[in-house]
């Protein structure tokens, strides 16, 4: 990385008002907002004001506070009158924890339910019991209920024949009385929030007086309910803005991320600075990368350590029939050694677009011929038994920190029913029941735990034998079930979970931001939602298309070496698409 501001990086850090930036991969978007936070910081007069910066992930805030310390001497963790953190906890900070029973109408202070606090375990009382899904189910935009994720049964709002839908109803009730017992999840916190600053404009009044400039990082991110907050901020007389992304890098849109929001906002505000320098790949890298890339023009390669490196990037095709992903991570990682490249996981990434697909390269490199199913999952909705195996998974195979650690959260959920603990009601629990008398339940259970060489459907089945004769059985008895795959081994299912190597092997969300020496993206015929890409390639841009951004996400991680790994019969077409956009930008130039 780069140790001196550009002009550009300067311009960004000087500047004041509300502006966008748009920062392609390796620009040092991330040490441009530490350094304008870092800026601001060292001069900064106010006792009780202070700056926030807000970004998406965990892992992209940690980062901006490590550039803070690494490369300007600032000191952390960041105190009041400061924020540095992700817009949900900013939200839940500043807006919807300290306000929320204003528009719950709840008892107590709101309580976060679902992950990322802990899963939602509810046991089903009856077929298409909505209760087991209030993690799974929010409010959209304009307060109808709407899925975040997977459902196992349809509603409609108003049926063909004008009645209101059974389980629709079902469903409102439902989230509607766990609201008043103030249990939300992030989703719905983040809707309240929006309606606690529509009700009581003060509160985004207060905020903009308290964070005279907020900076948000990764705003191609931002959902609609988000920037309809962020709005209310500008409107509420905030004095500096500052959204600075990549909508070409938006891929959660899962999570309701709408890229087009970044877009319409530049266009708005009418001032946008463009961050074209490359600082993390050579120039052949981000030539190749730029066959994906919506920007007028490619980006210019800056590193003058990296700027010239003479590796081309390379397409190789494999039989998706029959994939022998041993010798493709092998030819692989002999390319990286004769590029002079360490093998670890700081330097060499495989990169694949589904879980599905790391499982399966694990399954091949430790010499399993079982390939689990794409659409396999043993899991049931409303118990415990994936966290209970996986701790024991974790404990044969020497975690045992991690081990104990998971298996205490789920022994307490399962003592509690579906109750959801923040870590205060944890430590408080386990004080009552006494820390030594606790650790020894702990003990026990996994002393009653069989060993993992064995079926899981024959785990299961000894384990309960195991435990007949104690008091919590029936507990054990109802959580320990699942769906299917009782004669799969502990390996084809947690590998991928507890998998050590000298490489990073991941999916390409987790890796978003980071950087490798060498990366190769492994991808199927088809996307993650179920599209060829064949199709995608002929008729979608990546503007429109969120698993073409997925692509260039994961090829754009590289300083030195990249390769992208295709089924051979779509070989064809990707390298017509990257030499197609070669032909395009020649004649441009010409």
């Amino acid at each position: 990385m780069h140790k001196t501001l550009t002009e550009t990086q300067k311009k960004i850090c000087r500047k004041k008002g509300k502006f966008v930036v748009r920062a392609c991969p390796g620009s040092g978007k991330t040490f441009t907002v530490a350094a304008k936070m870092a800026n601001l910081l060292k001069k900064w007069p106010y006792p009780n004001r202070g700056v926030a910066v807000i970004s998406f992930t965990n892992v992209a805030w940690q980062e901006i506070q490590r550039q803070l310390n690494v490369s300007f001497d600032i000191n952390i963790p960041l105190e009041y009158p400061h924020f540095l953190g992700t817009i949900d906890s900013f939200i839940n900070q500043f807006i919807f924890l300290p306000h929320g029973h204003l528009v719950l109408n709840c008892d107590s202070r709101p309580k976060l339910a679902g992950e990322p606090v802990y899963p939602w375990k509810y046991v089903e009382r009856y077929d298409h019991d909505p209760d087991q899904y209030f993690d799974k189910i929010s409010l959209d935009i304009n307060g109808e209920i709407s899925r975040i994720s997977r459902v196992d049964f349809k509603w409609q709002k108003v049926k063909k024949d004008g009645d209101d839908d059974k389980n629709y109803l079902n469903v409102k009730k439902m989230k509607k009385r766990f609201f008043k017992k103030g249990y939300v999840n992030q989703s719905d916190g983040n809707y309240f929030a929006m309606k606690l600053i529509q009700k009581y404009p003060v509160i985004a009044k207060n905020i903009c007086l308290r964070f005279p400039f907020i900076i948000i990082d990764e705003a191609q991110d931002v959902s609609e309910i988000q920037m309809r907050i962020i709005d209310s901020f500008i409107e509420n007389d905030l004095e500096n803005l500052t959204l600075v992304g990549d909508p070409d890098q938006a891929i959660f849109e899962w999570n309701d991320a709408k890229p087009e929001l970044f877009n319409h906002k530049a266009r708005e505000l009418d001032d946008i600075i463009i961050m074209n320098e490359n600082w993390r790949s050579s120039q052949n890298i981000c030539n190749f990368t730029y066959f994906l890339s919506d920007l007028d023009k490619k980006s210019k390669s800056q590193n003058k350590e990296i700027k010239n490196y003479k590796h081309e990037p390379v397409i190789w095709g494999y039989n998706p029939d029959n994939p022998n992903f041993n010798q493709l991570i092998h030819d692989f990682l002999e390319l990286c050694k004769y590029e002079d490249i360490n093998l670890d996981s700081d330097n060499v990434a495989i990169l694949a677009r589904s879980k599905n697909l790391i499982n399966q390269m694990v399954l091949s490199i430790k010499n399993h011929p079982e390939k689990t199913n794409n659409n396999f999952n043993p899991w049931k909705q409303d118990n415990f038994a994936r966290e209970l195996l996986f701790s024991k998974y974790l404990f044969d195979n020497q975690e045992f920190q991690k081990s104990f650690k998971l298996l205490e959260k789920t022994y307490l959920s399962m003592l509690g029913g579906y109750t959801i603990y923040s870590d205060y009601e944890l430590a408080e629990i386990i004080s009552q029941k006494g820390y030594f008398n606790f650790k020894r339940e702990i003990v026990n259970l996994i002393n009653k735990m069989p060993t993992i060489d064995r079926p899981i459907g024959e785990w299961i089945n000894e384990f309960k034998q195991n435990i007949k004769e104690n008091e919590f059985f029936h507990l054990f008895d109802k959580n320990l079930e699942i769906n299917e795959g009782h004669n799969l081994n502990f390996d084809e299912i947690f590998a991928s979970d507890n998998f050590n190597i000298n490489y990073k092997l991941s999916t390409i969300h987790k890796v978003k931001g980071e950087t490798f020496e060498a990366v190769m993206v492994i991808l199927k015929n088809r996307s993650a939602n179920n599209q060829l890409y064949r199709n995608i390639l002929k008729k979608d841009k990546i503007a429109d298309n969120e698993e073409l951004r997925n692509v260039y996400v994961g090829i754009t991680r590289p300083r030195k070496v990249l390769i992208l790994a295709v089924p051979s019969e779509d070989k064809d077409v990707w390298d017509k698409s990257f030499h197609e956009k070669q032909k395009t930008l020649a004649s441009f130039f010409n």
